[in-house]
């Protein structure tokens, strides 16, 4: 007797012209698949420069905290910011906020966010100092007044918000500073659009004096 249930059959004869569908399904299908792939690539790109600059601004963060009232506060904490920066291939910050935050870490003046930084001097006065391109391409003492100045020239960079005003009383209690960068990134491939923009903050208490 014949098991007719476990008896193999052979497959169905191909139809003349099957290879030319397949070739016509992933003519169809690759592109698609590279524009993913390239999405999931310039994603992975991205994310590690937010990374970065996350790092930046915490170094920046603890510079400034520890500069206390330092006539170049800012100065330093620009140029640590911008040193690590430079590990970042595509991405290209276009504006930094240095700025008096309250202790829930917001900034006293909401326009020190968003205001568009100029060409010299900007921010608002006695809350923060911007620093657009042109100054963090310019990041030198000549910009920023002599170590020793006990305040700041109002062509000083960081003149907004002197550095030499900050309060670094411990009963006070010493100020909250905040650091706000926004920057540009421009994809690999550019499949998904041609730049991004970042934003992050990181937010700290200046280190009081010894007295």
């Amino acid at each position: 007797m014949i098991d007719r249930g476990t008896t193999s059959r052979p497959p169905p004869p191909r139809v003349g012209g099957d290879d030319g569908a397949v070739l016509v399904e992933a003519a169809l299908v690759l592109p698609l698949m590279l524009i993913i792939v390239l999405g999931i690539f310039d994603f992975g790109i991205a994310w590690r420069q937010t990374r970065i600059m996350s790092s930046a601004l915490g170094n920046a963060a603890r510079q400034v905290a520890s500069s206390q009232d330092a006539r170049h506060a800012d100065l330093f904490a620009l140029q640590s910011f911008m040193a690590t920066m430079n590990d970042t291939e595509s991405t290209v910050p276009t504006k930094v906020v240095i700025y008096r935050a309250n202790s829930t870490g917001a900034p006293f003046s909401a326009s020190c966010l968003t205001t568009t930084p100029s060409s010299g001097t900007s921010g608002v006065a006695g809350n923060c100092n911007i620093y657009g391109p042109n100054q963090l391409a310019n990041l030198t003492t000549a910009n920023f007044g002599v170590a020793t100045d006990t305040s700041c020239a109002s062509a000083n960079y960081d003149s907004r918000w002197c550095p030499k005003n900050r309060n670094v009383t411990q009963g006070a209690p010493p100020d909250f500073v905040g650091i706000y960068s926004e920057a540009t990134f421009t994809p690999l491939s550019q499949v998904w659009g041609a730049t991004y923009t970042f934003d992050d903050r990181v937010v700290t208490q200046i280190e009081p004096k010894v007295v």
